[in-house]
């Protein structure tokens, strides 16, 4: 999954199923959204 050319990765319930290329919109609560930086891998607060 992309956003303006950034890879993002989302962990979905198992009753969800999406196709390879399937486009779907998300809504992700701020206290569960967790941000990592690509070079040191660290979270990002």
């Amino acid at each position: 999954m992309t956003r303006k050319d950034t890879a993002l990765q989302a962990k979905l319930g198992v009753e969800e199923k999406l196709g390879l290329g399937q486009e779907a919109e998300f809504s992700v609560p701020r206290d569960k959204l967790l941000l990592f930086d690509a070079q040191t891998q660290q979270r990002v607060r």
